[in-house]
């Protein structure tokens, strides 16, 4: 019988569930110069003993390379972020950094928190493009990214919840799809183009899904 975990082992912390909306895609590495277009967060409190999400934030950013043509297109289809707007409308990456420290420094103070734990769908990927925002802006990123406990038997290795997912004995077979966790949840289908804040909130969705109903048979 399945049963959700009600005690949370880190009760002092708030999580932040980060994604990232890039140039391109990992299999575009090496030798592309993929770079964060957006950067969303959401943010999920312990509020009175259950996590909640109360906040959703994203801002879009100008990256100081580009992809070929052809590998952007690829990109774009995915997420809808034309160049052009971009250009017209991104923070640029000292400016999107300052921003995004400074939202997630006043969301711990907000919520009474001790420290964050940072989660991404795929940390592998946007913990890269994270860290290469920040040295694109010149600064030293002030993130670290350690393995999050999200109940007393479940760890998201270096924050990764895809990787916390599939090692539930019944999805081991499954794909790591973001899409595919929320059809097994019955949470609703991702439709048309997503940005950063909207697949941080998917993800985040998924995660309190899976605490509140306990692991998969």
């Amino acid at each position: 019988m399945n049963r959700p975990l009600a005690q949370d082992p880190d009760p002092e912390a708030v999580w932040f569930v980060l994604d990232t909306e890039t140039t391109g895609f990992p299999a575009h590495r090496p030798g592309c110069p993929i770079r964060a277009l957006s950067v969303g967060v959401a943010v999920v409190p312990l509020i009175e003993g259950r996590r909640e999400i109360r906040e959703r934030w994203t801002a879009l950013l100008c990256p100081p390379v580009w992809p070929s043509p052809a590998v952007y297109a690829q990109a774009e289809a995915v997420h809808g972020l034309s160049r052009e707007r971009i250009e017209r409308e991104g923070l640029q990456p000292r400016d999107g950094w300052i921003a995004l420290a400074g939202y997630l420094g006043a969301q711990v103070q907000a919520y009474g928190a001790k420290r964050a734990s940072y989660l991404a769908w795929n940390s592998d990927f946007d913990w890269q493009i994270l860290r290469r925002l920040a040295s694109d802006a010149g600064l030293k990123a002030p993130l670290d990214f350690p393995d999050v406990p999200l109940a007393p038997d479940r760890v998201a290795p270096r924050g990764c919840l895809m990787r916390a997912w599939k090692a539930q004995p019944a999805v081991k077979t499954m794909s790591g799809s973001l899409d595919k966790a929320r059809a097994s949840l019955n949470l609703a289908a991702r439709v048309g183009h997503h940005d950063a804040g909207d697949d941080a909130m998917f993800a985040a969705e998924v995660l309190i899904a899976w605490l509140r109903r306990g692991p998969l048979a």
